[in-house]
């Protein structure tokens, strides 16, 4: 063997090494992150809803906030049985599990504290971090957390397993960089929480409340941009101030339109995710959009992050 054939095996071994000690940093910075145990102090009250009265409404209250607010069955299924928060293979399979009593589902002392973890701390049953984004159910108040379950809790049982959670490359890599979000992290200690919502009007104080859903994609200034941890092919997030480059020439008929439509006022067509959110805002109520509307107009003009 030449010399020069050594000198190119020697660069080669040694990009394997450089490349070998990387992938076991990824590896072991990401798995870290997972393993994580996180403590939560969950406080919810008991408030009974026994009475067939108080229940019934409890339900409906439920249903509503389920599928017109919170997006629940965008990625636990319109059954609420379990589905796929995400299911690629760069970033990887998250399965959202199932709700109900069925085989695959919660088990049956799963209880509200249970519940308050994993919707507005991020933390599975273990400790460890979820990849659900309850950033965007922190501010859930314990009323509405009661009614949601109480909905889940009258649904007829599923019968659906789900495969482990797992990671691809491209989703192990954000993790170890810090780019993947886990909720937990910000979360995890966090001890208050409302105990009803807002009074129901159009108002922007409502509207705030409804707003916090949209934190995980628009950001807490709400002037949009990439989304962290999102798929590589889902556009920026739009700003959804009244800046230039944001909502400034809309009207309340063109933001109901693209809420309950997914059509813009120059014609085109949201793309995912905001597509989903569309099927939020057909079973949303008038007073509800009126209230978004009347909180983004609150907002300060603030041009899109780049």
């Amino acid at each position: 063997m030449s010399a020069r054939a050594r000198k190119w095996l020697g660069v080669l071994a040694a990009l394997g090494v450089v490349g070998a000690a990387a992938a076991l940093w990824v590896h072991t910075k990401a798995r870290r992150r997972l393993e994580r145990v996180h403590r939560v102090h969950s406080d919810v009250p008991s408030v009974s809803r026994a009475e067939p009265e108080r229940r019934a409404a409890s339900v409906a209250r439920g249903e509503h906030l389920v599928h017109a607010r919170y997006g629940c069955a965008h990625c636990h299924g319109e059954d609420l049985g379990g589905g796929f928060m995400l299911d690629e293979s760069a970033m990887g399979r998250w399965p959202a599990p199932n709700l109900t009593r069925g085989e695959g589902g919660l088990p049956a002392d799963f209880d509200l504290s249970d519940w308050d973890k994993a919707v507005r701390h991020g933390v599975r049953r273990d400790g460890t971090a979820s990849v659900m984004p309850s950033q965007d159910f922190a501010a859930m108040s314990d009323e509405e957390l009661l009614d949601i379950v109480t909905y889940v809790r009258s649904l007829p049982p599923v019968d659906r397993e789900l495969p482990p959670r797992s990671f691809g490359p491209v989703g192990t890599l954000l993790l170890a960089l810090g780019e993947l979000q886990l909720a937990a992290e910000s979360l995890a200690s966090r001890t208050e929480h409302p105990t009803r919502p807002p009074h129901e009007a159009p108002t922007a104080e409502f509207g705030a409340h409804l707003a916090q859903t949209c934190i995980a994609c628009h950001g807490r200034s709400f002037a949009g941009g990439p989304i962290r941890g999102g798929a590589p092919d889902w556009p920026p997030a739009s700003n959804l101030t009244a800046h230039a480059d944001g909502l400034a020439t809309w009207t309340f008929e063109d933001f109901e339109r693209l809420m309950r439509e997914g059509e813009r006022p120059d014609g085109t067509t949201v793309r995912t995710p905001m597509r989903e959110v569309t099927q939020l805002g057909r079973r949303m109520s008038g007073t509800e959009l009126r209230a978004l509307w009347a909180f983004l107009r609150s907002l300060p003009e603030m041009p899109a992050p780049r």
